[in-house]
């Protein structure tokens, strides 16, 4: 009996030995696979807050538009056409396709208003699609007036069902509707492409609209905005987050006929792929935001780790298992020797249990961490910038109603509210963009650091050329383990301040130069502005450091408290070196990609 359990025990031993990495394989899995859930769920949140910024700017143009409106006649048609050409130099209105009118039209008014639009020179001008309707809502202006929006004016919007259910609930709420899934008008012949429309209703002036009945009473049409789906997709600021597959639903039905938008990299979806959804409400109607992880950016979240516990594991169990059986073949003092292994071997396990409780409660600690601090920035976005927009707008309103009644004393105070309101907005965009640095949990790779310079400097050629700027970048600039889009954040902000900080007596020149400083890479960003003075050399990194008015430059005073933990996430450092109206040269040093590996 006692030669059988002998020749039992090694098996039994393998076996335990398996069931243990087993364990351990399987804990480590779930711990990946809840880490890539929080990381996708970080990235959706990400993407539905910068649409929601995007269609509060889209709202609060069309808000101006409206108010235009409330001192002027449709019929003055330079007045639009003058507004929309003051928006196309702002990068924050790439994706408008057109800003128009709709008119309302009883059906009574139909021939007198077509012969009137034929007599502002739109000799061919008919309502369509044709048929006898109680009423029209054509459109009688599109601007800019240049490519597929040359197409002709007159078409019945009033006539589809998905634009007039945006067209009546704005008309009864007074506010910016947004209608659904539909093709554009303009694209009539084209290739189909998802886009939506964005109605506010007009009142005839000087008439009551409080309630639904005076506003139904007293419409006299739409201002509206069209966009397609991809355009307001590519204007969204920054790029959208690596290894993940975004999908935009028309509602809460997720099906392929409500598919309103999907990334081009949707096909690189794994099966396995990590999952979540957020609902938007916007403009009076509902989207659902959808992200999927892919196979690329799967791969890089613990498989290594999978890999080496599930082969380490293999091969200690079977080593494990041919010394026991060594053992046990021997004589008694092999016997004593396999009771002492077995014991150590329960050690080990409880040890290896114990130091997996511990690994889970760091990580159920690290996903909380997270967890809080996509609560704050969605806060911030949403609960906090609300109520700045409701203010500035319900100002402007009220500046724009009393108009002449106002005493220079009122007008100043609402101008330091606006301005006040405005700057608060800003200092909760910066810190939102501060406390996002370094959050991606994607290994940095390796890159060129000529790539983000060159894209930063093409962000700011606009505000380059305005002021003069020269700017010569040096050749060959090293690469880097680094993280694209925040590099570009980096580079950006130190240009801008050398443009914003400049001599007012001479244009500014910029120069970027490097060197190899052993372990390091030594990068550098020299100007000739008014430069800063010694004893604030350390201040300047510091978050709201400023060191002048803001009357003399306008600023938040985080740009450089910024660049300091963009520079610090790559495990590099940042210092200034400066003459009092000669310039500064701000300096990065960056590990070599071999000693950040390393590292």
């Amino acid at each position: 009996m006692s030669t059988l359990r002998l020749k039992f025990l090694p098996w039994l031993v393998l076996f335990a030995a398996l069931g243990v990495t087993w364990v351990v394989w399987g804990h480590e899995r779930q711990a990946v696979r809840q880490q890539l859930r929080t990381q996708v769920d970080f990235s959706l949140r990400d993407v539905a807050s910068r649409i929601e910024q995007r269609i509060a700017t889209y709202e609060l143009m069309l808000r101006g538009v409206q108010g235009m409106y409330a001192t002027a006649d449709i019929s003055q048609r330079d007045m639009l056409a003058g507004y929309v050409a003051s928006l196309q130099s702002d990068a924050n209105f790439s994706a408008v396709q057109a800003i128009g009118v709709v008119e309302l039209i009883p059906a009574d008014r139909k021939d007198a208003h077509q012969r009137a639009m034929r007599q502002l020179g739109m000799a061919d001008y008919a309502i369509f699609p044709e048929g006898q309707r109680d009423v029209y809502g054509p459109i009688v202006q599109r601007e800019p007036n240049i490519g597929l929006n040359r197409a002709p004016a007159g078409f019945d919007a009033w006539s589809d069902p998905v634009r007039r259910a945006a067209m009546e609930k704005a008309r009864d709420s007074g506010m910016v509707v947004m209608s659904g899934k539909l093709k554009l008008a303009v694209d009539a012949g084209q290739e189909s492409q998802p886009g939506f429309i964005m109605y506010i209703p007009i009142f005839v002036r000087g008439q009551s609209h409080e309630s639904v009945a005076e506003r139904r009473n007293a419409l006299t049409g739409w201002v509206f905005a069209s966009f397609r789906i991809k355009d307001v997709m590519a204007s969204l600021y920054g790029e959208l987050p690596p290894g993940v597959a975004f999908t935009i639903f028309d509602g809460v039905d997720l099906s392929a006929e409500g598919v309103l938008y999907k990334s081009p990299n949707s096909g690189e979806v794994s099966l396995s792929a990590a999952t979540a959804n957020e609902y938007l409400v916007v403009t009076g109607h509902s989207w659902t935001l959808s992200a999927r992880s892919l196979r690329s950016f799967e791969a890089g979240f613990g498989r290594k780790a999978e890999s080496l516990i599930a082969g380490g594991g293999v091969g200690l169990s079977l080593l494990l298992s041919l010394l026991v059986w060594l053992m046990a073949t021997g004589r008694a003092r092999a016997i004593q020797l396999a009771e002492s292994m077995t014991k150590d071997l329960r050690i080990a396990v409880q040890n290896t249990e114990s130091a997996q409780r511990d690994l889970a409660v760091q990580a159920q600690s690290l996903a909380q961490s997270n967890t809080d601090l996509e609560q704050f920035a969605y806060v911030a976005s949403h609960d906090l910038r609300e109520p700045l927009r409701m203010v500035t707008m319900y100002l402007a309103l009220v500046s724009r109603k009393l108009g002449p009644d106002l005493d220079a004393d009122m007008k100043e105070f609402i101008g330091f509210a606006v301005d006040g309101a405005k700057r608060m907005d800003a200092l909760i965009l910066g810190l939102l963009e501060y406390a996002r640095i370094a959050r991606s949990e994607m290994p940095l790779q390796p890159l060129a650091l000529g790539e983000p310079i060159a894209e930063s400097l093409r962000n700011l050629q606009i505000l380059c050329q305005e002021a003069g700027a020269v700017v010569s970048v040096a050749e060959d600039l090293p690469s880097i383990l680094g993280d694209r889009t925040e590099l570009i954040r980096l580079f950006q902000n130190l240009f801008a301040n050398a443009v914003k900080y400049r001599s007012p007596d001479r244009a500014p020149i910029i120069s970027v130069g490097w060197r190899d400083d052993g372990t390091e890479w030594c990068v550098w960003v020299k100007d000739n502005g008014i430069g800063i003075a010694p004893e604030y050399f350390e201040q300047v990194f510091g978050i709201f450091k400023r060191l002048v008015t803001r009357k003399e430059y306008e600023g938040t005073g985080i740009g450089l408290a910024i660049c300091k933990r963009i520079v610090e996430h790559h495990l590099g450092r940042i210092w200034v070196m400066s003459i009092v109206g000669e310039g500064c040269t701000f300096l990065m040093a960056f590990p070599k990609i071999d000693a950040q590996k390393g590292h």
